[in-house]
């Protein structure tokens, strides 16, 4: 959410012209620059009058200055020649206190719709002060003309609406001018043509629901005032968006405090600086969408460390603890873990978090993290305790053999702290190394696989992430596929990660194994069976 000015456009404001009711131009232009020169408080359009115009300081007996909940300013003269009440301000907030219809609308709609802000400059005569003890009393007025002023749209506004578009972010303009004027500022700005308008006043007869629906559906808010904008954060926010709200004035102030994330320009005032999360320097709105695109690149790469990291850990966990339950032995050897650690997260990590790439979340980090991990995890604890009953069985029936060395099998008892007895002892070392060299490599493969599908390059492949067209991420993985098969061939890592050489044709078996775990993985995800397991509410990725 933004606001407009000050925001949209820079902060200044250019008087464009005005039109009198009684046809005497020149007049009204001298009332009008004697009224914005007289002001004890100015702001940007009393400036803008001063600037085009000029205008003596005159004495008023009675002020009252502009606020955002009244939208116009009013000063009160007692001299011979501007005696009386004059009253510049939004026409919906004047038009109620005119003693005659007058049709301002047409006129009004047509500079709208250009983008110029209208004013309307009214006067009465006959009162000369506009309270009634401490309270504001407006008294009736007659319109004398339209003023029309010019915002100027900052610098790199469409290209950061075009960004906010391309990255999915929703923008809606709340402003306190008119909603006709903000919606062709907003066209200019590149926000569309399909937009919704919605007014203040046609909000604040609204029930609670009406209300709700209208924050989300509408587009364009105009003559809102601060009390409303905070309640369409706080809508926006109860319908699950997640909202940032960008002002730079005292109105400001309230729905900067309401939003998940405030963000201020550095010209803005102190009040809406200090409740600020952020402050654009150089009031520079273009800067808003690289700093998104780099906030969701770093999520994005975190999301893919995560991953890794919490499904080999998971895998870990849960293949130690069933092998306590099932007393099959130990299943990884230091080095054997620390070569699993190394090839699939300690290396892949520092890479994906170096190419990592701006990506729009559709579900929570930690929805998506437990979505791969959880049935990642448990398909590599089935799969790996498997492998290493079978591998181990086939070792001591003696349809696998590899040669043990004296200084492994002392390790071995080093490790247990106890001296293996009997003749089969080194059988037994043999067939342990074995099981663990087989249940390490499968789940390397595995491992390896799930560095692919951080950034899947197919859209068979994209059951956890979008397809993507970096192919970095699988060249990674073929990558430590080849330092794993040097591991394996040189013997001195081989024997450092404590791993035995098995035959080719156990590799090429553990391969193919790892595809269907990869298709039970594709199956569990995409059929989501953990999330109705655990009577989660299934979310349909757009």
């Amino acid at each position: 959410c933004t606001d407009k000015t000050g925001t949209l456009t820079a902060n200044r404001i250019v008087y464009a012209e005005l039109t009198a009711l009684d046809g005497d131009d020149a007049g009204l232009k001298n009332l009008l620059a004697d009224f914005a020169s007289s002001a004890s408080v100015t702001n940007a359009t009393s400036n803008a009058i001063i600037d085009a115009l000029g205008g003596r300081s005159l004495d008023a007996v009675d002020e009252v200055p502009f606020s955002s909940a009244r939208k116009w300013s009013a000063l009160a003269f007692d001299n011979p020649e501007h005696r009386g009440v004059y009253v510049l301000g939004a026409l919906e907030m004047v038009e109620p206190y005119f003693t005659q219809p007058h049709d301002l609308q047409s006129q009004t709609q047509t500079w709208s719709d250009q983008g110029l802000r209208v004013l309307v400059f009214a006067h009465n005569p006959g009162v000369t002060t506009l309270h009634d003890g401490d309270e504001v009393d407006l008294p009736e007025l007659a319109p004398l003309g339209l003023i029309a002023f010019m915002d100027e749209l900052r610098p790199h506004v469409a290209e950061t609406i075009a960004g906010f578009k391309k990255t999915g972010v929703q923008l809606k303009v709340i402003s306190g001018d008119n909603p006709h004027t903000v919606a062709a500022l907003a066209k200019q700005a590149g926000l569309g043509d399909d937009m919704r308008l919605v007014s203040g006043p046609e909000l604040a007869t609204m029930s609670d629901a009406e209300f709700r629906q209208a924050a989300n559906e509408a587009t364009v808010f105009g003559r809102i005032t601060p009390d409303q904008k905070e309640r369409l954060v706080d809508a926006l926010r109860g319908a699950g968006h997640y909202v940032a709200m960008i002002g730079d004035g005292v109105n400001d102030v309230l729905s900067l405090k309401k939003a998940n994330l405030g963000i201020s320009m550095e010209s803005g005032s102190a009040a809406t600086r200090g409740v600020a999360d952020i402050i654009l320097m150089n009031d520079s709105f273009g800067a808003m969408v690289p700093a998104l695109n780099e906030g969701k690149r770093i999520i994005s790469g975190m999301q893919n460390i995560m991953r890794l990291f919490v499904a080999r850990v998971t895998s870990v966990a849960l293949i130690f603890l069933i092998s306590y339950v099932v007393a099959i032995g130990t299943p990884f050897l230091p080095g054997n873990n620390a070569a699993y650690a190394l090839l699939t997260v300690g290396v892949p990590t520092f890479a994906l978090a170096y190419w990592a790439r701006p990506r729009t979340m559709t579900e929570s980090r930690l929805r998506s993290i437990f979505r791969m991990t959880v049935p990642a995890a448990l398909l590599n604890m089935i799969f790996g305790i498997l492998v290493f009953t079978a591998a181990y069985l086939l070792a001591m029936q003696g349809l696998v053999t590899v040669d043990v060395s004296t200084e492994q099998l002392r390790s071995m008892e080093e490790l247990l702290g106890f001296t293996l007895p009997g003749v089969d002892a080194a059988k037994q070392v043999a067939a342990g190394y074995v099981a663990r060299s087989a249940m390490t490599a499968l789940l390397v493969f595995n491992g390896l696989f799930l560095i692919v599908l951080s950034d899947p390059p197919t859209n068979w492949l994209a059951f956890l992430s979008p397809k993507s067209d970096d192919i970095k991420p699988t060249f990674l993985a073929g990558g430590m596929l080849i330092v794993f098969a040097l591991i394996l061939g040189i013997p001195f890592f081989r024997g450092y990660f404590e791993f035995v050489l098995l035959p080719w044709g156990i590799y090429a078996a553990l391969a193919a194994l790892s595809v269907v775990w990869l298709l039970l993985l594709r199956f569990l995800v995409r059929a989501r069976l953990f999330e109705r397991f655990l009577d989660r509410e299934i979310v349909q990725e757009q």
